[in-house]
């Protein structure tokens, strides 16, 4: 299990993640994609 604030910097310094979970799924994060989900958080 990573932090919030490691997975934060991560996509401030790549601009994206690809994130694969325990069970296989894969997600794909953009820089972009995230202003709601930090407001939120």
């Amino acid at each position: 299990m990573m932090k919030m604030d490691t997975v934060y910097q991560q996509l401030k310094d790549w601009g994206e993640l690809i994130i694969t979970t325990d069970a296989g799924d894969t997600f794909e994060i953009h820089l972009g994609d995230t202003t709601l989900i930090w407001k939120i958080a």
